[in-house]
């Protein structure tokens, strides 16, 4: 269990015990983990519908986009930001040297707010249209196409946070990591789950192809904008279909 308490104590807050990180074996369960994700924000929907709350979308909707961010340790919307920021620069070099930085551009401000307004009107949508196992399983699709960009793309500097990922990524975690999202997807949203999986693995196709032409690789920042790029496109999706 070492890979998957690894999973969970860098996805998330929770912190169970001390235990040696297993970095190449916790991407088997990075999918797991994100649908534990939406069990929790789904769970928060339940209790308010079950607790017989006042009738309030947009209040339940702060919440659980709130929720997740605060499990998350907003992990992955500083990756979002710092790649933001790096889209001010036209060189290589010097776009690395910006998602270095730890602090926080113009426009890396900008793309935390679009998206967690992103995030707002979609979960609103979702909400209102009684769609809440979508919110359920777009956490577990979109840690599905971390895995992806693990194993099939070069680490893009000599050394970062995301290079123990990428160093012992191998298609056996990807085959796993893209089996159990299929199955969860279709499990929990039957066929728009598969759809909304092959949208998203459609968006990753592309930020690769974006990130390999940018970067020549990605950078844990980069990993992190995936997560985070493929779950606002597929919950503004998600609400439509």
């Amino acid at each position: 269990m070492k890979g998957f308490i690894s999973a969970l104590q860098f996805l998330t807050i929770i912190k169970i015990r001390k235990v040696e990180p297993d970095l190449s074996g916790s991407l088997y369960w990075f999918s797991v983990v994100g649908l534990i994700i939406g069990f929790l924000l789904c769970f928060t929907y339940r209790m308010w519908n079950l607790l017989s709350l006042p009738k309030w979308n947009s209040g339940l909707a702060i919440i659980i986009v709130f929720l997740e961010i605060i499990i998350t340790g907003a992990l992955h919307l500083d990756g979002l930001s710092d790649w933001a920021d790096s889209l001010g620069a036209y060189d290589r070099e010097k776009k690395l040297e910006i998602m270095r930085d730890s602090n926080i551009g113009v426009l890396g401000g900008i793309a935390i707010v679009f998206s967690i307004l992103f995030r707002l009107i979609s979960t609103y949508r979702i909400i209102s249209l009684n769609k809440v196992n979508c919110i359920l399983i777009v956490p577990s699709i979109s840690r599905a196409m971390m895995v992806e960009m693990c194993v099939t793309m070069p680490y893009a500097r000599e050394n970062g946070k995301g290079k123990g990922f990428v160093q012992g990524a191998e298609n056996k975690h990807r085959l796993a990591s893209i089996f159990i999202g299929v199955v969860f997807s279709f499990l929990f949203y039957q066929i728009r789950g598969l759809i909304l999986f092959s949208l998203g693995y459609l968006i990753t196709l592309f930020l690769k192809w974006r990130f390999r032409r940018t970067f020549s690789g990605i950078t844990g920042d980069l990993i992190g904008a995936t997560n985070e790029i493929v779950t606002i496109l597929l919950l503004f999706l998600g609400a439509m279909i």
